[in-house]
Order: C-alpha cells, then structure tokens, then sequence
C-alpha cells in the first residue's frame, strides 16, 4: 500500500509561488483580452491555454491586479512537478489562500490527513464549505496546471468546479488541455476560454513590447520582421529584445549569436526535455517540410497512427498550429520548425535525404509539382529535380516568385538546362526580373537560337526587360512595340510582360496616353489566361502612368487593386506585393498619410530592394526614410539612403544614384550641416559629369538631381551663381514632358532661392505657382519638405495678396498646419527637435499613486503589485519630492490635478 506523504507545513511553501513573478519594466497592456477575463469573472472558471512563452502567467498577473482593486481576494499558486499528490497540492492551496487573507482550506487538509482514504469529493465538499462562509468574492489562480495530472488532485478541483460557491472564480493557466469535465460549464456560459490565437501579440504590441525592452522606438520595419518571424510568439521577441541590447543580433538577421544559442536553450528546456523519444522523433521527421497533414506524416515517419499522434501533439500545444483555410494541414511555428530543422542537421546527411526523398515523392503523387521540386533538390536527386522544376517552372514565374525559380535552376546542370528550352526562358525572364542581366543573357544563349515557339516565353520580351530596367529605354522602343503588335506571339506572359515594359518605358518618357494605350495589346488575352503577377504589375504600371501625370487619386486606385491582388494571391511579403506597396507608398507619404507609409512598407524593403524594377526601390527608400525624418528619426532617414545607394552602385543605377544623394543632401541642409550636404554635393556632380555615357533619360535625371542639389544647398545657405537660371530651366523642362510633380519640386525651390536672394516679390509669385500646381495635383509633401520652404509658405499664408482666392487661402492653411512652427524654417524635419522631457514618474510609480488613490494600504499595494512593503515605501519616498507633497493624501490630489492618474 503507498503511503500517503507527510503533510507539508502551510507555511513551509515558498512564498515565492504564492503570487506572480515580478517583471522588469512596463508590462504590455492587453486590454482586449483583459476585457474578456473581466466580462468572464461572474462565470466559475476562466481557462487560458497555450504553448510556452505565449505570455499565460503576465496576462493572469495584470488580471489579478485588476481583480485586487476591484475588491476581489485572490490567491496564487504556481504548481510545480511535486504538487501532483493531493497532501501537497491542497497545502499549496491552503498556503496560497491563507497568504491571500482567506481563512480556508485547512478544514480540508485536517480531513486529508486524519481520514484515512478520504476521496477527493469528501475532501474537496470541506473546502467548499468553507469558501461558502466567507463574504466577498474569491478567485484563485493556478498557474502552470499541466504539472498535475493525478485522479485524486483532479478530483478535487473538478468537485469544486462542479460545487463552486457564489463568489467563488478558478483561474487556470496551462501549456495543455486540463483533464476536466467543462462541457457543463460551457454549456452554462460559466467558462471562459483564451488560446495561444488570442494571446500572440499583433504588430502593435510587438512595437511596444520592443520599445520597452529596447529602450528607444524601434524602427517599424525591425518590428514587423521580429513579429512576422517570431508569429507574435511573447518569448521569442524577448530573446531578440536581449540580442539585440547585447549587440548579438544584428536587425537584418534573426539567426545570430545569442538569440539562437538561448532560443535553443529556452526550446530545450521549456518545450523538449521531458518529451517521449517517439514523440520528438515524429516532430523531427516531420520537419522537413514547410506543412504537413496526417498522409504526409505517415509517409515521413513510418507510422499507421500518425494522424492520432499529430493531433495528440497539437492538442498538447507543442507549438503546432493548424493553417487557416487549408483544411486538415498543420505547420510548425516559424522559429520552432527552424529549431528542429538545426537539431535534425545534426545527424548523418543520408538520413536527411532519404526524408526528402519520401517527402518529394509523396509531393509528387499528389500533383504538386513546386513542393516536390524544393524537396528534390534537398535530397540531391538530380534527375526527378530537372523533371520537376521544369514542370513549376512557369507557376513560379507567374506567382512572381522569380528568386525561388533563379535558385533551383542554378543548382542544376546546366547542361540538363540546355535541353529543356522552355525551362531557360522562364529562367532567364526571372533572372532578368531579379536584375542579373548578364546571367539573363547567358541563359537566353542556353536556350539557343532556333524557330520561335509561340507558346514558349520570348527571348525579345526578355531582352526588352533588360533595355528598360537598365536605363536603355531607347533600345527597347526600338523594336518591342513592332514585335508586340505583330501578334506573332501567343504566350500570354510574354507578351503581356512586354507590354508592362513598355507602359514603364513610355511613361518614363513623358508619353503618358501611349503607355496606357499599349495595355490594349495585352487585352486579347483573358484575366483567366494572364498570369497574377503579371496582373498586378499591370495595374501598377497604369498607376505609374496616372501619378508621373500627376493624376494622383487614379493612381492610387490602382495601386490599391494592385496591392488587393498581389497580397491575396502571392503573400505579403511577395515581390508583386511589395512592388505596388512601395508606389502606393509615394502617393501616401505625398498626401501626408506617414502612418500609413510606415504600415504598407513595414517589412517589404528588403524584398523591394531586392527586386529588378528601380521605380520602386527610388519610391519605397524616399518615402520611407522621409517619413522617419518627418517623425523625428534623421538617423535612421539617413541609414535608409545609405542602404539605397548601396543597392544603386551595386547594380550601376545611375539614376538611383543621384536620387539617394540628393535626398542624404536635403536631410543634411535641414539639420544645418551644410559641410557634409556639399561633400555630398561634389559626389553629384562628379555623377552628372561622367553621365554622359549613360542612356539620355537616366543622363538627363542625373543632371536635374544635382541642379536641385544645389538648390538645398543655397536654401540653408550662401546660393551659387546661376542657380536661379538652373532651375528655372528645370521647371520649363519639368511641365514640358508634363513631369509635373517634379516642376513643383523645382519651382518651389525656385522660390526658396528667390527669398533666399532678397527678390521677396518674385518668391512670393513662383511660390504661389507652385502651390497651385500642387494643389490641382492632391500633393502635399512636395511642397512642404524642401529647405526654407515652410517659412516662405507661413509668410505667404499670413500676407495673402487681396487677389487670393479662398481655395488658396484654404490651401495654404493646411500645408501651414503640415509643416513646423512659424519662422522655424525646419521644412518637413520639424520633430527632429529636441524631443519634450517625459514624464518624472516612471511607470512603477504612477501604479503606485493609482492604488493609494484607491485607498488601499501600503501593504495591500505591496500584495497588488507582487513587491515588499519596504519596496512600496521607498517608492513613496522617490514619488513625494517629484510631486512637491508630504503626504500620502496630497500625493494623490496632485496626481489627479497634473492627470497622472
């Protein structure tokens, strides 16, 4: 017979289990799902259920806050592995209630250990008695519940479950489903439910759990990475909170340094240690592939009760997650499957291969040709990968996923590639998309030069591509319409890709009807028969057209569909996505929308900046670095334009060049550091002087960047000679190829320089121009982001000529109400000030005031907020001088009268 354990002492329980962990800095609100533990408390039992790390015991601990101000009593108990017996569970709970100031619990631990063989609904009916005594309302916390597992400790708090008290609340929070009858409860309303869905934090808690951690606002496009990486997972963006604080972790790579090493020892010790040996096998195994369902397992690992056991593994929240909309398949979280992909290296390479093998034949089967490929490759089966690629190769094409295409196929010899024609082409179409021109022309000599196949891709809409986004417009003009009205091709990609070049090419020239016109070639065929892709770089183009015409709402209509289209079919993080978010981007940040900036391009400049198409890397790098310089960030502006015109010289763009150091000039001019804006400057005209040997168009740029160089330049200081002429020159050639978004550009700097010279009249008259150009176009940010130019606009608003019509006066109002104080003359920079001084109360100490304007005692706030009543009065000696006071009571009227609290 076992012995029953000797009773453990009530107050022989560490103290530390019998309320929260204490937490360094500000705990993320959840108030949603605070607001939801709230609206559940008159039911009996709230249950929040989740993997490791997913921030269970933070949310019940901001919960039990709320609950001690509201008057609740609640009790604590952090289970561990020995509280799985009934003695030691119960005097747990008879600890946890009695350090709570609830007199219960010890009735039914006597019961316990004086009735020999006493069942768990005897003992349990005790203490409901004596919860049932006691006036208020009473709510314990289990925290980590999936340590128990007994019948008898289950037993008791199913009985009390079922017999709960009026007044009485049970919070548990556990890593697996409890062995608990709820069907009742449910049934009843009385139960309250949170998962690991709920409890993933979204981008903006991500944003604020990083500045808190991080000390400094993050950029966004950091935090979008670490949340898209780390699925919202609260643990996860902890470990690269502390790399990235120690310096271990670069923000362009997850996979550094300290983070992998205590991701690994986190995952090692939260999650895996303690596993069945059959159960991290089947979760190793299965790691291979990006998703999985019960077939595919049974085929990784061997196993008849592989569905059985997936759902067993799910349903233990060892962070497998079912995929939305996709039926019966499941996936690993992101950083997990990586884990486990690491761990599986370990092993012998053959072992490895023979489960890509099994995954690629079973990927094979069942006709799905892209992931059978991926696996092919992995298991080096060089024979089946020719097949298969070959066969995705034109999905993958049109799914805009030209890097995947690129990187199988140069993993192949390329003497197999030569045989497969049609395989070349695409290949060399999505090299040219990835701005690898040269290996674009070498696969196209694979391909060879025999009779044109009209249902194969055509090497001229390749050689188009690569004319057009080289800056040689010229050469592609040359013979691409000819060969697109010609009709001789019927491969809808070709033809239609060629025709998305050339409504490029024509708008880059100033021909805006012809560039839409041309779209009326790909129109023969279908939407069924055009690719997505190609879909979406269509609408984009169009949008192009409408903008450079300055038609900006038209435009931005169409980058929208543009965007709809590319994000439902291909991803968010897909080129064709990113490709319309940074033209949409232009428009918004224009029109002075910088949250919305921040949001669409959150993520994407790495994709954007990877892409073949310079209009959207010059769109997506100014618009975002402007808006970070409006919002207060020059650095980080200038990190942004730094990174561009790395990614201009590394692919010989010149005009992307001269449009990075132009805009580094303008940020350097508007924070009064003119020796560094003319360094820049002397790099520009260097640019412009040996721009003669480029294409005329992207010469011709050049030159007009470095003219509106100078221009800031002599707006923040001493003008040169003949600027005034310069660009007067630039704004005839602007509104002559109907440039017009550049001719406001120009002709307001026009009058920057104009007041700079004490020609106060002429300003006056080519600022109005200007304004009015502007207005006609919906732009905003044109205007108000050069040099000097919010002065001259707040002059001009405030000594309107009597011959200002109203809408101009209304106008000028609102580019007032965008730009910096008046006389600042910070143009669009004005939040680079000095940032106002925060608060002097940290965040501890306003929770303070918050509970002694609730009355309670400093003992009760030390009990509410998990610390020592000497921790508590020390805060009230730091609070008191801060506030000016000497009381507890004057603490509080002056919080109130300041709204600290």
């Amino acid at each position: 017979m076992t012995r029953r354990a000797a009773p453990r002492p009530v107050d022989a329980v560490v103290a530390t289990r019998l309320a929260p962990p204490r937490y360094a800095g500000r705990l993320v609100s959840r108030d949603d799902l605070l607001a939801t533990l709230h609206a559940g408390r008159g039911g009996t039992l709230t249950l929040v259920v989740a993997p490791a790390g997913f921030g269970k015991t933070t949310l019940l601990a901001q919960w039990r806050r709320e609950l001690m101000i509201a008057g609740f009593s609640v009790a604590w108990v952090a289970i561990e592995e020995g509280d799985d017996e009934e003695t030691q569970f119960l005097s747990c709970l008879t600890a946890a209630l009695d350090h709570a100031g609830i007199d219960a619990g010890r009735g039914a631990l006597d019961v316990l250990n004086r009735i020999h063989g006493s069942n768990p609904e005897t003992v349990a009916g005790v203490l409901v008695n004596e919860l049932a005594e006691l006036p208020g309302e009473i709510c314990v916390v289990l925290d980590d519940f999936h340590h128990l597992h007994s019948a008898q400790v289950i037993g008791i708090v199913q009985h009390l479950l079922v017999h709960a008290p009026a007044g009485f609340h049970l919070a548990i929070a556990t890593r697996t489903a409890p062995p608990l009858k709820l069907a009742d409860l449910r049934l009843r309303g009385a139960l309250t439910q949170i998962d690991f869905r709920q409890l993933r934090f979204g981008y903006e808690q991500a944003r604020v759990f990083l500045a808190e951690r991080l000390r400094e606002e993050p950029a966004p496009d950091l935090v979008e990475r670490l949340w898209r990486e780390t699925d919202g997972w609260v643990a996860g963006l902890q470990l690269a909170a502390i790399a990235l604080r120690s310096g271990d972790l670069a923000p362009a790579a997850l996979d550094s340094g300290a983070y992998a090493r205590n991701l690994a020892d986190y995952l090692t010790e939260r999650v895996l240690d303690g596993l069945p040996a059959d159960v991290l096998e089947f979760m190793l195994r299965t790691s291979v592939c990006e998703r999985f369902n019960d077939s595919l397992c049974a085929a990784l690992t061997g196993r008849a009760d592989a569905g059985p056991l997936l759902r067993q593994i799910e349903a233990e929240n060892l962070f497998v997650l079912p995929i939305e909309d996709a039926g019966d398949w499941y996936r690993f979280h992101p950083l997990f499957a990586e884990y486990l992909r690491k761990r599986l290296g370990t092993r012998t390479d053959l072992e490895a291969r023979a489960l890509h093998r099994a995954a690629c034949r079973w990927f094979r089967d069942c006709g799905q040709p892209i992931e059978a490929a991926r696996h092919a490759l992995e298991a080096g089966d060089t024979d089946a990968a020719v097949d298969l690629v070959a066969a995705s190769a034109r999905s993958l094409v049109e799914q805009g996923q030209y890097k995947t295409l690129v990187q199988w196929a140069q993993r192949l010899p390329e003497a197999r590639l030569a045989r497969c024609r049609g395989l070349a082409l695409d290949t060399a179409f999505a090299l040219a998309m990835c701005f690898r021109f040269d290996d674009a022309g070498r696969f196209l000599d694979l391909a060879g030069h025999g009779p044109p196949d009209p249902q194969q891709f055509a090497p001229q809409a390749v050689r188009g591509i690569i004319a057009v986004f080289g800056d040689h417009i010229d050469a592609a003009l040359a013979y691409l319409p000819a060969w697109v009205e010609s009709g001789r091709c019927d491969d809808p990609l070709a033809v239609c890709a060629a025709c998305n070049v050339l409504t490029y090419a024509y708008t880059e020239q100033g021909e805006f009807e012809r560039a839409r016109q041309i779209q009326v070639s790909a129109r023969r065929f279908p939407e069924s028969a055009r690719s997505p892709a190609e879909l979406v770089y269509s609408r984009s183009v169009l949008g192009l057209s409408h903008a450079a015409a300055g038609e900006i709402k038209r435009a931005e209509t169409c980058y929208r569909e543009a965007l709809a289209r590319a994000e439902s079919g291909a991803g968010r993080r897909s080129f064709p996505a990113s490709f319309a978010a940074a033209l949409l981007a232009e428009v918004l940040y224009e029109t002075n929308r910088l949250e919305a900036v921040e949001a669409v391009l959150a993520g994407r400049l790495d994709v954007v900046a990877d892409g073949p198409i310079p209009a959207a890397l010059n769109r997506a790098f100014v618009s975002y670095a402007r808006t970070r310089a409006a919002r207060g960030a020059a650095d980080e502006a200038l990190i942004v334009l730094e990174r561009m015109q790395a990614r201009g010289e590394e692919l010989g763009l010149i005009r992307v060049l001269a449009i990075a150091l132009a805009e580094r000039i303008r940020v350097f001019v508007l924070l009064g550091d003119q020796s560094t804006a003319a360094a820049l400057q002397a790099q520009l005209d260097a640019l412009a002087a040996r721009a003669g040997d480029a294409a005329a168009d992207a010469a011709a740029d050049v030159r007009t960047h470095a003219v509106i160089g100078h221009a800031r330049i002599a707006a923040g200081g001493d003008p040169q000679a003949g600027i005034v002429d310069r660009l007067r020159a630039e704004v005839d050639r602007a509104n002559a190829a109907q440039r017009r978004i550049l001719a406001v550009r120009c002709g307001v700097l026009l009058a920057v320089v104009l007041a700079r010279l004490g020609h106060d009249a002429q300003a006056r008259v080519q600022l109005r121009a200007a304004a009015g150009l502007a207005r006609g176009l919906g732009v905003l940010r044109t205007l108000i982001d050069e040099p000097g130019s919010a002065r001259l606009i707040d002059q001009l608003a405030r000594r309107a000529p009597p011959d200002m019509e109203p809408a101009e006066r209304k106008w000028l109002a609102t580019l007032c109400t965008a730009t910096a104080p008046p006389g600042s003359g910070a143009g669009a920079l004005v939040t680079l000030a000095e940032p106002q001084r925060s608060e002097a109360l940290k965040d501890r100490e306003r929770e303070v005031l918050r509970l002694l304007a609730c009355g309670f005692s400093n003992k009760k706030i030390a009990s509410t907020m998990s610390v020592s009543v000497e921790t508590v009065k020390w805060y009230l000696k730091q609070i008191y001088p801060k506030l000016g006071v000497s009381g507890r009571g004057r603490a509080v009227d002056c919080a109130r009268a300041r709204g600290l609290i």
